[in-house]
């Protein structure tokens, strides 16, 4: 009984890791991408983050209509939730995506 519960717990610890290894590499990509765009004119910095971290996605096309997509929705959401702060932002911004449906298939 003992060793089958160690081993199951063994299996959630490596499961937990590659998990949070993917988070990582994300914010580093994110990071990398937010440092190159910089000083890219405000007009085109969208543009560049999509490219940025489309590039090496299997279909960096598909990736980035996504992309843009999904920033669509976030400039809904945000425009309707303006001057909220805190829980109430929060409430609002769940309520907004919500109303807007789920999100698009690619």
């Amino acid at each position: 009984m003992g060793r089958a519960l160690f081993f199951l717990l063994l299996a959630g610890v490596s499961t937990s890791l590659p998990a949070q290894s993917r988070t990582e590499a994300g914010r580093a990509q994110f990071r990398e991408a937010s440092r190159i765009c910089r000083y890219v004119p405000h007009a085109e910095q969208r543009a560049c983050m999509a490219r940025e971290l489309c590039k090496n996605n299997r279909d960096p096309a598909n990736c980035e209509e996504r992309y843009f997509v999904n920033a669509e929705r976030r400039d809904i959401v945000l425009e309707a939730c303006k001057g909220k702060q805190g829980t109430v932002l929060r409430d609002c911004m769940r309520e907004e995506y919500k109303k807007l449906g789920p999100e698009p298939k690619s």
